[in-house]
């Protein structure tokens, strides 16, 4: 479904979030907000086109912490999520690990469902990475 307009999107996306947001867009790069999953996450507008959004989901991990092993681990994830899943780990522009959409939407109920699953693939993430127990979703 295509958002008529910025308000309405904002707005929409607002309710479905249950954040009280009077359509001023805060949730938009670089304000943010909270998962339901606890990750801190913002939302991206395309520029040129304020109707296609993308999530991008902060992991609490500093590229720079990690070593030996654990870059390893982090290689092989990264492959799986974007030839698997189309998320994208990456680094942030402020150094933190980031998984980021690699395509876009103009649908609010679709930015949700992948806020939603960001949070689940973000928590097998960390597990992955810090070597832990993963239970397949």
């Amino acid at each position: 479904m295509s958002i008529p307009d910025d308000v309405a999107f904002t707005t929409e996306l607002s309710l479905l979030l249950g954040i009280d947001d009077s359509g001023s867009g805060a949730f938009f790069a670089p304000d943010g907000i909270v998962t339901p999953g606890g990750f801190c996450a913002r939302l991206i507008r395309r520029e040129g086109d304020p109707f296609a959004v993308r999530a991008d989901l902060f992991l609490p991990v500093a590229a720079a912490e990690l070593a030996g092993d654990e870059v390893v681990r982090l290689l092989a994830i990264q492959a799986v999520l974007l030839e698997v899943h189309g998320w994208y780990l990456g680094l942030s522009e402020e150094g933190m690990l980031r998984l980021a959409m690699t395509g876009w939407t103009g649908s609010a109920s679709e930015i949700c469902r992948c806020l939603d699953a960001g949070s689940v693939i973000g928590a097998h993430v960390l597990r992955g990475l810090f070597d832990l127990t993963v239970v397949a979703p």
